[in-house]
């Protein structure tokens, strides 16, 4: 984890505030300029701890609202690399069509889109409204209306990137993850009659989402499924700078967020995601029965016990609609 990215070091002298928009760090580039919602320049830090690094004298980021246009841009010679991660697998066709000069490569990103309940307020503390989406909801749509770039799972990476993830067919026993949401969805629908709502007195509510092309998309995926049992949402487009504030506030009934893991492993995903202390436990779930097998599996030096641990641990919080993964995300790098 001090290896990783998520990890950054900075004085504790700086005021946030001041972080924010003039950072300073220890890394191979210092801030040259920032122009928000505009452009970034980082130039070449000459007291970087390692001698004649980094190679480059400067990098500098433009700030696109929209990936495709970011991407014509790219391909047109504008810029040298698009931002990591940044092209979908349509896309990536399209680029490498377009132009034989491009190189391309596709991986797994180790992270996860998935779907937040505010359980603390209405409409989700009732647990059967927070089933209803659970059951709503059609993945493999969501992987093809996606244009196929991603793969099913659990809390933990799925096979065969992730050592620790639940095999399809475990999953598949799992509410919402099997392949008959009509099922799943008429059931769904005798829920909202339950709680008093139909056809024609829908459950109006808004989806947060961020205003990248990562978040949105799934969102509107996700407002028409919601349909399907007879509610009515909205998106509630926020930009990034607005958006931890949001969710640390849990300023939102339903949100749709993008969960990374800087190393495959259940620790950081359990504890950071699921424990009732955590900080990026932003929806509030805390369930101390299943936070106790947290210590149970970590403790566990076995790894095939471990792993078998683990595996139920996601399955108890996939049940308990702890979080909703919706697809773990692939994509392409150019340059």
């Amino acid at each position: 984890m001090l290896a990783s990215g998520f990890t950054p070091i900075y004085p504790c002298h700086v005021p946030p505030s001041q972080m924010r928009v003039k950072p300073v760090g220890t890394g191979p580039f210092k801030l040259e300029s920032f122009s928000q919602f505009d452009r970034i320049r980082l130039a070449r830090n000459p007291r970087y701890w390692m001698p004649d690094r980094p190679y480059l004298d400067a990098i500098e980021f433009s700030v696109v609202a929209s990936r495709s246009t970011a991407l014509l841009s790219f391909v047109a010679g504008s810029y040298d690399m698009t931002f990591p991660g940044d092209v979908s697998m349509t896309q990536l066709r399209d680029v490498r069509r377009q132009s034989p000069r491009v190189t391309c490569e596709e991986a797994a990103m180790n992270n996860n889109t998935n779907l937040m309940l505010n359980r603390d307020a209405p409409p989700f503390d009732d647990p059967d409204i927070r089933r209803v989406v659970m059951l709503a909801l059609d993945r493999q749509a969501f992987m093809g209306a996606l244009e196929g770039g991603g793969v099913i799972g659990g809390h933990l990476q799925p096979p065969p990137e992730g050592r620790w993830g639940m095999s399809p067919d475990a999953l598949a026993e799992l509410p919402g993850f099997d392949a008959n949401p009509e099922k799943n969805r008429e059931t769904a629908r005798e829920l909202m009659r339950k709680a008093g709502y139909g056809p024609d007195k829908p459950l109006q509510l808004r989806i947060l989402t961020r205003a990248v092309s990562l978040y949105r998309s799934p969102a509107a995926v996700l407002a028409n499924q919601l349909r399907e049992v007879f509610i009515e949402p909205t998106l509630d487009i926020v930009e990034t700078v607005h958006w931890f504030t949001r969710l640390k506030r849990r300023d939102f009934s339903l949100a749709i967020e993008t969960t990374g893991n800087a190393v495959d492993d259940p620790d950081q995903v359990f504890y950071e995601t699921f424990s009732c202390r955590s900080e990026r436990n932003y929806n509030n779930y805390c369930n101390p029965e299943i936070e106790r097998l947290f210590e149970a599996q970590s403790s566990e030096l076995d790894v095939e016990k471990r792993r078998r641990l683990a595996r139920d641990i996601d399955a108890r919080l996939l049940a308990d609609g702890a979080r909703l993964p919706l697809m773990w995300n692939r994509a392409a790098t150019c340059w």
